[in-house]
C-alpha cells in the first residue's frame, strides 16, 4: 500500500454572458447567427456545447465558439396546447 496517494481533479466552472453560473438542467438562452435558441443546458464535451430542446425530445451541440451570446432563464411558461391553424389540425389532408 502506498505512503501517499494524489488525484488531479479538474473543476471547469460554466458562465453565461451575465456572469450567472451554468449547470445541467439550467435553462438558457443562446443566440447563435442571429437566432435566439430557448433549450435546457445538458453538458460540455469535446469542445461542444450540448443542449436539449425543452420537451426533451431533441439534443443538439454548438461549438462554443459559435455562440454570440448566453442567458440564464429563470421562469417561463408555455401554453397547454399549440394554436389549431390549418396546418396543424389532425385528421385533414
Amino acid at each position: 500500500m502506498p505512503g501517499l496517494n494524489i488525484e488531479e481533479k479538474k473543476v471547469v466552472t460554466i458562465r453565461d454572458s451575465l456572469d450567472n453560473e451554468i449547470k445541467p438542467g439550467t435553462t438558457i438562452l443562446i443566440r447563435k447567427q442571429g437566432e435566439d435558441i430557448l433549450c435546457s443546458f445538458k453538458a460540455l464535451e469535446g469542445g461542444y456545447f450540448k443542449t436539449e430542446t425543452m420537451d426533451g425530445a431533441h439534443q443538439n451541440k454548438y461549438r462554443v465558439a459559435s455562440i454570440e451570446s448566453c442567458k440564464t432563464v429563470e421562469a417561463f411558461t408555455i401554453k397547454k396546447q399549440w394554436p389549431q391553424g390549418p396546418e396543424n389540425k389532425e385528421g385533414e389532408s
